[in-house]
C-alpha cells in the first residue's frame, strides 16, 4: 500500500498553499492531490497559478455541496474510490518536521490490517476529522451512513462564503462530521487512531502524527463581525485565540502568497480585529 495525500482548500487560498509547501518540503516522497470549494472563479484560477510542482488538482463538480462533509465524501467515494489508502489533511495544518518515514511506517500497518478508518481518538462531542485522517476507499464497506454530521443541515454559504454571512448562532451538531459512520465501522473492527498530544501512544494504532501546526476556525469568519450579545464565554474566549493564530499567520505570509487570498476574508479579519482590540 502507498497511501497518497489530499489536501481540502476551502475558501482561503493562503492557508492550502502553505500546507502544500511544507507538505512537499517535509514529506517529498508524497506528491499530493488538492480539491477546492467555496471560491469564486478567480481565486480558484489564482490558486492554480501558484501551485508548487508535484501537485494535482482534483476536480470539484458545482452540484455536490460546499460543506465540509460533502466534499469529503464525494473525493472517498467517488474521485478516489479505487485508492487503498488516503491521508486526509486539513488546509490549516502544516507539518513541521520530516514526516516521510512515518507515512512509509503508517502504510505498512494499514496493509497487514482489515483498518478502514483511522482518526485522531475520539473525545465526547468533538470531530475526528482534524488535522489529518486516513480512509479507505478501497475497503469501504456498502451500506455505511454518510459522513455528514448528525443532524445534517446544510450550509447554502460555504459554497460561496465571500459572499454570504450567516446569523451568528452557531448550532453544534450531536455529531461532527464522519463521527456517526465512524461508530460504524467500530462495531465491525475497523477503526483505529492515533494519539493526541500527551496521549499515551502505546494504546493506539499509530504514533503521534508528525510535529506539526494546525490553527483551525475559519468558519468564524462566515458569521458577523459582531457575535450575538449572548454567547457564552468559551465561544469569546474561542474567538478570541482564532482571530488572534490568524493574525499572526496573516502577518508571517510572504507578500506574494498575500496577494493571492480573498480580499473579503482579509476584510472581515480586519473588521473582527479591531473589534477585539478596542473591546475592554
Amino acid at each position: 500500500m502507498r497511501s497518497i495525500v489530499v489536501v481540502t482548500s476551502w475558501w482561503s487560498n493562503c492557508l492550502a498553499l502553505t500546507c502544500l509547501n511544507w507538505l512537499l518540503e517535509f514529506a517529498p516522497g508524497r506528491r499530493p492531490h488538492v480539491m477546492q470549494a467555496g471560491k469564486s472563479e478567480t481565486q480558484m484560477e489564482r490558486f492554480r497559478g501558484a501551485l508548487p510542482d508535484g501537485v494535482t488538482e482534483l476536480a470539484y463538480p458545482a452540484y455536490v455541496l460546499g460543506d465540509d462533509s460533502a466534499m469529503r465524501e464525494y473525493l472517498a467515494k467517488d474521485v478516489l474510490r479505487d485508492q487503498e489508502g488516503v491521508w486526509f489533511f486539513d488546509h490549516d495544518a502544516f507539518l513541521t518536521e520530516p514526516a516521510d518515514e512515518w507515512f512509509e511506517a503508517a502504510d505498512l500497518r494499514f496493509t497487514d490490517s482489515r483498518v478502514c478508518l483511522c482518526t485522531r481518538k475520539p473525545n465526547a462531542g468533538a470531530g475526528v476529522t482534524q488535522p489529518a485522517y486516513w480512509l479507505s476507499p478501497r475497503r469501504w464497506p456498502a451500506g455505511l451512513s454518510s459522513f455528514a454530521p448528525v443532524p445534517f443541515e446544510p450550509k447554502p454559504y460555504t459554497r460561496r462564503p465571500d459572499l454570504h454571512r450567516h446569523d451568528g448562532m452557531l448550532v453544534l451538531p450531536r455529531k461532527d462530521t464522519l463521527v456517526q459512520v465512524r461508530e460504524e465501522l467500530e462495531v465491525l473492527d475497523m477503526t483505529a487512531t492515533f494519539p493526541t498530544e500527551n496521549d499515551d501512544s502505546a494504546q493506539h494504532f499509530l504514533p503521534p502524527l508528525p510535529r506539526h501546526v494546525h490553527i483551525g476556525g475559519l468558519h468564524l469568519y462566515t458569521g458577523p463581525t459582531r457575535p450575538p450579545a449572548d454567547m457564552p464565554p468559551a465561544f469569546h474566549n474561542w474567538r478570541r485565540h482564532t482571530l488572534m493564530s490568524f493574525d499572526a499567520f496573516f502577518q508571517h505570509c510572504p507578500p506574494d502568497l498575500l496577494a493571492l487570498e480573498d480580499p473579503e476574508l482579509l476584510s472581515r479579519h480586519r473588521e473582527m480585529m479591531r473589534m477585539l482590540e478596542a473591546a475592554p
